[in-house]
Order: structure tokens, then sequence, then C-alpha cells
């Protein structure tokens, strides 16, 4: 067909079978987009269903997943604030440290002052 068509002329046979061939895809397209979309809504029909049936016959079941799920989503922040009040520990922790080094540098400063007077 595809050589028929460079020369510019198709018996009508090709013509058919050209036609056809555009409309057997098409179906078949079709076809596929249709199943897709079957699937689909079959899928999220049987989700709804799903999902009732845990908030009917397991709301204790429903609330764990949804308690696992933030716990899940929540836990790399955790982790990020251990880490953070870990640091901020020792930075007050070196605070305090320099601190007293700063006090007992000036007692030492003003004690040897004082004896020069």
């Amino acid at each position: 067909i595809a050589a028929a068509e460079e020369r510019g002329k198709l018996t009508a046979r090709e013509e058919v079978a050209a036609w056809a061939e555009v409309h057997r895809e098409e179906a078949v397209r079709g076809a596929l987009e249709a199943a897709a979309e079957r699937s689909e809504v079959a899928a999220e029909k049987m989700l709804r269903a799903m999902s009732l049936s845990l908030r009917e016959e397991a709301p204790e079941a429903v609330q764990m997943l949804v308690d696992a799920a933030c716990d899940a989503a929540i836990a790399p922040l955790r982790h990020a604030l251990d880490q953070t009040r870990g640091q901020a520990l020792e930075l007050a922790a070196q605070l305090t440290e320099a601190q007293a080094q700063n006090a007992a540098a000036s007692q030492s400063t003003l004690g040897s002052w004082l004896k020069w007077t």
C-alpha cells in the first residue's frame, strides 16, 4: 500500500485495504481507550466500596490507617526536630562553658589588677 501511495496511484483493492487498515487501527485504539476507562471506573468503584466497608465495619482500623499515615509523614519532621534540639543543647552547653571561662578570666584579671593597685 505504501509503495502504491508513493506511485500516486492506488487500485480500488488497495484503497479499500488502506481504508480498512485505518479504521481497524481506530477501532483498536477506541476499544483500548474504552477498556481503560472501564478499568478505571471499576477500580474507583472497588476503592469506594472498600472504603465504605472499612468505615462501616471497622472505624478503628480506618483510624489506625490514618494514624499510621500521619506518623509516616511526620517521622522526617520529628527526626529533624530532634537533630535541631540536640544542636541547640550542644550550643547551650558551649555557651555556658564560655561564660564560665569568661567569668574566671574576669576574676583573674580583676584579682591581678587589685594586686597592682
